[in-house]
């Protein structure tokens, strides 16, 4: 019997040992842990503080790393300093994997702090979810997960509602639009509505705000995002231009407003509204420029006023850098369609040669030089119905040197080709017909005078 007492006395006095050795925070689910751990946490959290906050981060890290492990809910200053004590690591760091690891346990800092301060009133985790987000988005770029980022900026745009960070409103609304076009995630309804969102609560924020830094910072996130939604795909015509045309107007005397606009306009494929041709006439008062004479030469166009518009583009042609060839043989073909929709295929042959010459790579030169041909074919062979079909073999041969010199119209070469090819002359047509015959080499007539091959 004294045996069995003595052995039970024995576990009590191992259980009692292991108890008081467990005194850590992490282990008690306390603070600062209990006696002599509590002590020790105490003084490391001191040491990494004052480090931390001359900027030592390097010194800082030894004594913060056994805050974070032995005690992590005693102070929110693990999480304040941890974050800039890991950056710094990344920043150090040039070894890809293991910076890797130390994004992995950036985020893993922001996670703990949720888990032990997500519910202080000041940084709730909603404030925290934005601040994980803009770390993880700056580290990690196009690699990041869109879908993880975008529940997280979420979570914290609808918590913080007025109070987010504008840069964070910003990833909420670009994450959202690269979900909209590249998953499914997100829908057009959703986008637009995370966009009318972010920007009701940076229009409050502008509000509130008393500091004229802070306040431009803001009107460039609202510019950005205006930019992102109205080239989303996801807005018509009829919001673009209720948007853009008051700030237009209120603009009218700056020309570096009016050039991102019209290019703006530009690459969402919306010259023919209103304030597209507003923000051009605008501009070619301050600085007549190539682009917004251009823009005036096409609403000239639109009203049938084709020698105006001739007119127009050939000044605007003088003003495009010589360097640019790409945007003056544009230009010239420009002109050369507008001499085209008149019928006037020797002016418009005279301009394409020339806006080759200057770009032979630019293949809408000669996509127009075929349909010209063919557009003609009856006038240059008005009682020869064969030799008008004869014509198609140049067109053919136009549309074949488009797709040689620019991929980028391979899909409209090709579907001219198909139908081109099946005007053909027959081989009946050919055999009956004394001037030809497969294989030979002909002279198409007229203002054209090029050669090609019966085929």
């Amino acid at each position: 019997m004294k045996f069995w007492q003595e052995l039970l006395i024995l576990f009590a006095a191992i259980s009692f040992t292991v108890s008081v050795k467990a005194q850590k925070g992490i282990d008690t689910d306390t603070p600062f842990g209990q006696g002599e751990d509590s002590v020790t946490c105490v003084e490391n959290l001191r040491m990494f503080t004052t480090y931390a906050k001359n900027g030592a981060f390097k010194d800082a890290a030894e004594f913060w790393e056994k805050v974070y492990a032995e005690c992590p809910a005693s102070s929110r200053n693990i999480y304040l300093y941890g974050v800039e004590i890991i950056k710094k690591q990344i920043e150090e760091e040039k070894n890809q994997e293991k910076r890797e690891s130390l994004i992995n346990r950036l985020m893993e800092v922001y996670d703990n702090r949720i888990k032990y301060f997500g519910k202080d009133e000041r940084f709730p985790t909603s404030w925290i979810l934005g601040n994980k987000s803009r770390d993880y988005i700056y580290y990690l770029g196009d690699s990041i997960d869109a879908r993880m980022v975008y529940g997280w900026l979420k979570e914290s745009v609808y918590g913080q509602k007025e109070a987010s960070a504008p840069d964070v409103l910003s990833y909420f609304v670009q994450i959202s639009n690269r979900l909209m076009k590249e998953d499914t995630l997100v829908t057009a309804d959703e986008f637009k509505q995370n966009y009318r969102l972010a920007s009701g609560y940076l229009k409050e924020a502008l509000v509130k705000t008393t500091d004229g830094t802070n306040a431009e910072y803001i009107k460039q996130v609202q510019e950005i995002l205006a930019y992102i939604y109205i080239s989303s795909g996801a807005v018509g015509g009829d919001t673009v231009q209720q948007m853009l045309a008051p700030e237009v107007e209120a603009n009218k005397q700056d020309t570096v407003f009016l050039k991102k606009t019209i290019g703006i306009l530009q690459s969402i494929n919306q010259r023919d509204l209103p304030v597209y041709k507003s923000a051009v006439n605008y501009l070619s008062v301050l600085i007549p420029t190539a682009e917004s004479i251009s823009g005036m030469a096409l609403d000239a166009y639109k009203e049938n006023d084709y020698k105006k518009s001739i007119s127009l583009y050939k000044k605007a042609y003088n003003l495009i850098d010589t360097a640019d060839v790409r945007q003056r043989a544009e230009c010239l073909y420009r002109i050369a369609g507008v001499y085209a929709v008149q019928h006037d295929y020797v002016n418009a042959n005279k301009i394409l040669t020339e806006a080759i010459a200057e770009d032979p790579h630019y293949g809408q030169s000669y996509i127009l030089l075929a349909k010209m041909c063919v557009d003609d074919a009856p006038n240059i062979y008005p009682s020869d119905p064969v030799l008008q079909q004869t014509v198609y073999y140049l067109a053919v041969d136009k549309l074949k040197k488009a797709k040689e010199m620019d991929e980028s119209v391979t899909e409209e070469a090709d579907s001219l080709i198909n139908s081109y090819s099946g005007k053909f002359p027959s081989e009946k047509d050919i055999f009956m017909h004394m001037d030809l015959g497969k294989g030979k080499t002909i002279t198409i007539g007229g203002w054209i005078q090029e050669k090609t091959v019966v085929r």
